[in-house]
């Protein structure tokens, strides 16, 4: 709550349809009766809207949206508190894009999610790896205290690299035309034809009823999101954040086929794939995430009703 008023999150199809004239009444009952707030996440998406950027950071201003960002830790790593600031949102986006935090995502992401088939896992690490020292040098060159320490992280980075191609080839020998969601679809035996008929309560549950019949499968489905092991949950989740278990959780059920984003072998519908990542993360903070999108809404509320976030998923109808 914010100032007795509860906070709102929006999806990026509502601030669409508000910045195409739809919905006024709705809009303002919103900035009236609410504090809407907006994250990396919205202004990602706004930079993708080539040329209607102005025209949704007017929305936000209309909205009088708040930014919220998230808290790290004295080690930089994030922790379930947010901070808001009411900032004039036109400011918070400059400030975004000079600070390059609209990178793309991952294409080693990518390719786990059936995109990249023309390329393999190696060639894609070497790619990235290539463009990160660039930004590094870039970053540290005109620093002469910083040499040693990047040298070094040359090597130790270098290494992991190697240690990763290496273990990739021994797993899939064959990189170029490999659809890891399609191979894990087949194994399991499951995709949207069976899951999307999930209705009602304990819908993860019911997922794991069925995996945990399959060979191969782990545990239980903490550990199938990555979660299961203190050795990954201190590289990936140091603090055991609701956060960034609802992430991995979003990537999971989309791999698994319930009620998946389509076409997200296709980099711009991946890049708002990703978003909808964060998009459902960022809302566990708020009383309400709304959205147009029955997919990212069906999601959201197994994932939500999974680890008891309180925070309720309204799904409009398109008109």
């Amino acid at each position: 709550m914010e100032n007795n008023r509860p906070l709102v999150y929006l999806d990026h199809n509502i601030l669409s349809a508000f910045t195409k004239g739809q919905g006024s009444e709705i809009l303002n009952l919103l900035r009236d009766e609410s504090q809407v707030v907006y994250s990396t996440a919205t202004l990602k998406e706004i930079m993708q809207s080539k040329g209607y950027e102005k025209a949704f950071l007017k929305t936000l201003v209309d909205l009088n949206a708040n930014y919220m960002e998230l808290q790290l830790d004295e080690n930089f790593r994030i922790i379930d508190k947010i901070r808001q600031y009411s900032a004039d949102p036109n400011v918070v986006f400059e400030q975004h894009k000079i600070s390059n935090s609209f990178t793309d995502p991952s294409m080693f992401i990518q390719k786990l999610f059936g995109g990249m088939q023309e390329r393999s896992f190696s060639d894609i690490i070497d790619e990235e790896w290539k463009a990160t020292l660039e930004r590094l040098d870039q970053a540290v060159a005109p620093i002469k205290e910083f040499t040693f320490l990047l040298e070094q992280m040359k090597s130790h980075g270098g290494k992991i690299n190697s240690d990763l191609k290496s273990t990739l080839q021994k797993a899939i020998p064959q990189q170029i035309n490999f659809n890891p969601v399609s191979v894990l679809r087949t194994q399991i035996e499951q995709g949207p034809d069976s899951l999307n008929n999930l209705q009602g309560a304990r819908v993860i549950e019911r997922i794991w009823a069925i995996l945990s019949k399959k060979p191969g499968m782990p545990d239980s489905f903490e550990a199938l999101c990555g979660q299961g092991s203190p050795e990954i949950m201190a590289a990936m989740n140091p603090n055991n954040t609701l956060y960034l278990k609802v992430v991995s959780m979003h990537a999971v059920l989309q791999m698994l086929g319930y009620w998946p984003d389509k076409n997200c072998n296709k980099s711009d519908r991946f890049n708002s794939f990703i978003q909808d990542q964060y998009h459902t993360a960022n809302a566990i903070f708020t009383t309400a995430f709304i959205t147009l999108d029955k997919r990212l809404a069906m999601k959201a509320r197994a994932i939500y009703e999974y680890l008891g976030v309180s925070t309720k998923v309204i799904l409009f109808q398109s008109s």
